[in-house]
């Protein structure tokens, strides 16, 4: 008996699992973790003078720095990158400046972060309107700005037109003067390959 409220993320309009749904809790907390030893090692090695007991109280101010420059600009701080989630607007906009800056001091602040609604979201998430989003992976309609069918069809129409088949698959394409004997692309342009 009770109520049944659905998914975590449905009342957002986000997949119940897969990319584009709420991030795991395990995931979220190893970025948390994550970032966390990279501000106490840029504070040790940087701002405390080596002292253990200071670098704890400049982790602080450097994980509220990197947390403002990360997610304003890039949607995840580098720790999030790591594990393959992002931190979005709802309705999967860009997160802007001030609701970065609002979500950034509350996360400092701890408090908002431990208290939860139904979707996981923490307190600094629902007040500064961010969803914290499951593992992504590369999009190469997001990339190519081609979705992903019309950009298959044209490379086999492509390798079907081509003269002569290769065992390859760098044969053919616009590649091919940057490709080794081997197949594989070379490096940069100017260089030999390997």
């Amino acid at each position: 008996m009770g109520v049944d409220f659905g998914y975590r993320g449905q009342g957002l309009g986000l997949p119940e699992s897969g990319p584009g749904s709420i991030a795991p809790l395990g995931r979220r907390f190893g970025a948390l973790f994550i970032d966390w030893g990279l501000c106490l090692l840029v504070s040790y090695a940087l701002l405390s003078g080596r002292n253990a007991q200071v670098a704890g109280n400049w982790a602080l101010l450097v994980f509220l720095v990197l947390s403002l420059v990360t997610v304003g600009t890039v949607g995840a701080t580098p720790g999030k990158l790591l594990l393959r989630l992002r931190v979005v607007g709802e309705g999967g906009v860009r997160l802007s400046l001030p609701r970065a800056v609002l979500r950034s001091v509350l996360l400092v602040v701890v408090i908002p972060a431990v208290v939860w609604d139904r979707d996981t979201r923490g307190l600094h998430d629902r007040l500064s309107r961010a969803v914290q989003l499951a593992p992504f992976g590369f999009s190469v309609e997001r990339a190519l700005g081609v979705p992903l069918e019309e950009e298959t069809k044209r490379i086999e129409r492509e390798a079907l037109s081509a003269p002569s088949a290769s065992a390859s698959p760098w044969a053919s394409g616009p590649w091919e003067s940057a490709c080794c004997s081997s197949g594989r692309p070379a490096r940069a342009a100017g260089r030999s390959p390997p």
